[in-house]
């Protein structure tokens, strides 16, 4: 079977983006989608998220908003991946987003724990310091900038974070046991976070 990623899908957003693996990373909208019978093939069903991202691109007027914040729609969508696997509560993403603005700003690496499990293949409980060593253009902890793509699919929430992003001066945050965030302007902020709430 052809991976999906080599597939021919005509989409805009497509446009430039490298044929492989990864190409259709964070397009693949998450919704719940009502199959016909006979509905079953790859390609249909890809392109059904494709098209549900298409529609989902318009109505935000995504394009626009992504160039007005400097970024194109895939770089916009690699942001709002990494926004919804970080952040659990809605009211929650643009904080994110922003602390990524802020970084990108600075040229600090985003050291998202995130990026470092895409780059590892999958979720794990708790990285390791190996982990965060770990080989990959992903590992936004050796490496400054975006990832080379988005790492999830991202939902509404998570797109509208990315390119309305907080105004916020935080450049950090920790998840605490609850799932919620906590975020500070400063390392020695985040320190004291992490002894308050992460305590073993």
């Amino acid at each position: 079977m052809r991976p999906a990623g080599y597939g021919q899908f005509d989409y805009p957003f497509l446009d430039g983006v490298p044929y492989g693996p990864g190409r259709l990373e964070g397009f693949l909208y998450p919704d719940t989608y009502r199959l016909a019978q006979g509905e079953q093939s790859p390609d249909i069903i890809i392109n059904m998220m494709l098209q549900r991202f298409a529609r989902e691109e318009a109505k935000l007027d995504y394009a626009q908003k992504a160039q007005a914040v400097g970024l194109t729609v895939r770089q916009a969508v690699t942001v709002a991946s990494i926004v919804e696997q970080e952040a659990k509560r809605n009211d929650q993403r643009p904080l994110v987003a922003g602390v990524i603005e802020n970084r990108l700003k600075l040229h600090m690496p985003l050291q998202s724990d995130a990026t470092v499990e895409y780059a590892l293949g999958g979720h794990k409980s708790k990285l390791t310091p190996a982990d965060f060593k770990v080989a990959s253009p992903y590992n936004t902890y050796l490496h400054t900038g975006l990832p080379p793509g988005p790492i999830a699919s991202p939902g509404e929430a998570s797109l509208l974070a990315a390119v309305e992003p907080a105004a916020t001066r935080d450049l950090y945050f920790l998840a605490k046991p609850d799932g919620t965030l906590v975020f500070s302007t400063t390392l020695a902020g985040q320190n004291a976070n992490s002894k308050l709430y992460l305590r073993s």
